[in-house]
């Protein structure tokens, strides 16, 4: 049976939840079990479909989750959204349209606060993208970077009162929201764009409900009026230009220019000379006019919003670090450990030929100094579990940066590679200079490259303990607060 492989927000948010508690977790048993038998013959290498049926089979039912409780939340701010807007749009044209009978209702007044703020926003939102686009001035305005790092910087303090993993495991997630951010790229902004054009449309249906109502129930009579030499010719010019969109289309869609000059207000006159029928035949311009220029357009731009977003989770890749050693778990071999040391072995599950499928590739490998490996071990290992052919292995000084100068030319020159392999020692500190070491690795690599911290257990022997949990956190903490595109794994052959 195959299933559709469509992803919401809510299955990101769950997913992500899952991979940040997941890595070094469930394996290839879990795959053959749960995954395989809804997939078809090559949907081992559809990552999308994968990852959706192993979310729904790890997270059963969905209602638990965080991602179904943000979604909750978005569809109520939205539902809020969508009746305060049109509170509002009723509460502003009930202002506008109050009438005494001395003094007709301003249609230009009216047009301006109704239909003129809404383009004069669209327009400087447009603008601003265009400026953005063409010169990149606001390349460096990152405004959510900036909050989380002042976030970070007024919990300083409170920080440094924390245990040491307490602490290290806050400041993660500060540096995780970052990271999302970037691999997720405009995603987040489309759920934003459509719930302020919910509140957009409702703000203009309860413009024009009022308007009708009030039409409907009550004697209005609308007029303009202006203290600039501006004659009934040119406010006629300017009414058929706003009326074009749809004056080929309705009837009555603007004043003529007789009904123009006879509804010209002047208070030295007042109201009584003005002609009735010209009062009342500004109402229907002004209704086409919300319901065009405010109602269908943003309508128009909450489908272009709805439509970009679905786009978006569809073009997505699932190519990060986490997403890569989550696929190789699962279609990889199966890991067992018996008598305390973590070792490859083939269990009665049947495992499928394609293991490696579409995983080829050449591989560096860079062993650091106080690994103590045999020479082929490590290239053996690398083909067995991850299916990369070692080009090279190089010793390497992982904390100190500036010592590696010509393994970091190496790969330069060697590229392009499928992956660097850095392999270490679970069982140290990880500290800044680790950091910058990986950080030279993934620039001398390339960006198509990846980059896998193979960390290994005490040595046992000729083979090596397991990596703990908490050696094993520890060192994801360090990457996310590093902000390091690396994926972490766990050397578990003998």
């Amino acid at each position: 049976m195959s299933r559709d492989p469509s992803w919401k927000i809510a299955d990101l948010i769950d997913f992500e939840f899952l991979l940040a508690g997941d890595e070094g977790g469930e394996g290839r048993e879990f795959f053959e079990k749960n995954v395989r038998p809804q997939l078809g013959p090559d949907g081992e290498g559809d990552r999308r479909k994968v990852f959706k049926i192993w979310l729904e089979a790890r997270r059963g039912d969905a209602g638990k989750w965080p991602g179904s409780r943000c979604a909750a939340a978005g569809k109520a701010v939205a539902s809020l959204g969508g009746l305060l807007g049109i509170v509002l749009g009723a509460s502003v044209t009930v202002g506008l349209l109050h009438y005494k009978g001395d003094e007709p209702v301003n249609v230009a007044w009216f047009f301006a606060c109704t239909v003129g703020v809404q383009l004069l926003l669209l327009v400087a939102a447009a603008g601003l993208w265009l400026v953005r686009r063409v010169t990149r001035i606001f390349d460096e305005f990152h405004p959510l970077r900036e909050l989380l790092a002042g976030l970070a910087w007024a919990l300083a303090a409170g920080l440094r009162k924390l245990p040491g993993a307490e602490r290290a495991r806050l400041r993660a997630a500060l540096a995780v929201l970052g990271r999302k951010r970037e691999i997720y790229g405009s995603l987040a902004a489309w759920p934003f764009l459509i719930t302020t054009q919910i509140f957009a449309v409702a703000y203009n249906v309860g413009i024009l409900a009022v308007l009708v109502a009030h039409v409907a129930m009550m004697d209005l009579a609308f007029a303009w009026q202006s203290s600039l030499h501006l004659g009934p010719e040119a406010a006629h010019r300017l009414v058929s230009a706003l009326a074009a969109p749809w004056a080929w289309a309705v009837p009555n869609a603007q004043p003529t220019l007789a009904e123009i000059t006879a509804s010209r207000f002047s208070y030295s006159e007042g109201i009584a000379p003005l002609d009735r029928a010209a009062l009342v035949s500004w109402w229907p311009f002004l209704a086409y006019a919300v319901a065009f220029y405010g109602l269908l357009l943003r309508g128009g731009l909450l489908v272009f919003a709805a439509l970009k977003l679905r786009v978006a989770l569809r073009s997505l890749a699932f190519d990060h670090e986490g997403c890569n050693a989550l696929h190789r778990r699962l279609t990889g071999p199966v890991v067992a450990a018996q008598d305390g040391t973590a070792r490859l072995e083939i269990s009665g599950v049947a495992i499928s030929e394609r293991a490696h499928a579409g995983r080829g590739g050449e591989c560096v490998a860079l062993v650091a100094a106080d690994v103590e490996l045999p020479t082929n071990q490590p290239a053996d290992y690398i083909g067995a579990a991850f299916g990369w052919r070692v080009r090279e292995t190089r010793p390497a000084q992982i904390d100190h940066p500036s010592g590696n100068a010509d393994a970091l030319a190496a790969l330069a020159d060697r590229a392009p590679l499928a992956s660097v392999v850095v392999v270490a020692r679970a069982r140290r500190a990880p500290i800044k200079a680790i950091a910058l070491f990986l950080q030279s690795v993934t620039e001398s690599a390339g960006p198509n490259t990846e980059v896998v911290l193979l960390l290994v257990g005490r040595a046992t022997g000729a083979s090596f303990a397991p990596v703990g949990d908490e050696e094993f956190t520890h060192w994801r903490n360090f990457r996310a607060i590093h902000g390091l595109r690396v994926s972490l794994e766990k050397w578990s052959a003998a």
